[in-house]
């Protein structure tokens, strides 16, 4: 099962070089985005399948995207763990989190 996580736990996850993949259409991701996520959406998920390296955190806009329907998906991401930003992007915007972690 994915481990949710809330927005200032998964902020620590980024800075310790976890690999933020951003489920949400282009548009969506294109208008709001946390910096050095990949865009990879939902949609494309359903056909094609990236394999990662190491643990992901998984994000959309609110966290209806991630939830347990779609885990299967993620799964076949990585063999590592996966993470999922509790509450989507809202959450993080509502907390005024830094959109550029890494810097």
């Amino acid at each position: 099962m994915p481990i949710l996580k809330k927005p200032d736990e998964a902020l620590t996850l980024i800075q310790n070089q976890v690999t933020l993949v951003d489920i949400r259409e282009p548009e969506e991701f294109a208008a709001d985005r946390i910096e050095g996520a990949k865009n990879i959406p939902l949609s494309l998920l359903m056909t094609f399948v990236p394999c990662l390296e190491g643990d992901i955190l998984i994000t959309c806009r609110s966290g209806k995207r991630t939830g347990e329907q779609n885990y299967p998906l993620f799964k076949k991401l990585t063999a590592g763990e996966i993470f999922i930003l509790e509450g989507g992007m809202n959450a993080w915007n509502a907390e005024g989190l830094t959109k550029t972690p890494l810097i």
